[in-house]
């Protein structure tokens, strides 16, 4: 099952990956998994998600940090 978290990261993800013109196949051999795996982490009705290795992969390859990916913080 998916978080709101998981929803963001997702969606922050698929944003970020999209301006840079990566397509899903593409970003598939960046996170060494197939195409299908990061269709169905992108359809809203999948349980699929990033592991931590992948997005530590994804930020390496994008070029961005790692927060990037996450919803804000929320201080008190």
């Amino acid at each position: 099952m998916r978080t709101e978290t998981d929803k963001v990261i997702i969606e922050n993800v698929k944003c970020l990956r999209k301006k840079l013109k990566i397509s899903q196949r593409q970003l598939a051999v960046i996170i060494d998994t197939s195409y299908s795996f990061v269709a169905m982490v992108e359809n809203p009705n999948s349980h699929q998600k990033y592991s931590a290795h992948h997005l530590f992969l994804i930020a390496e390859d994008f070029d961005c940090d790692f927060s990037e990916l996450f919803p804000p913080v929320n201080k008190k």
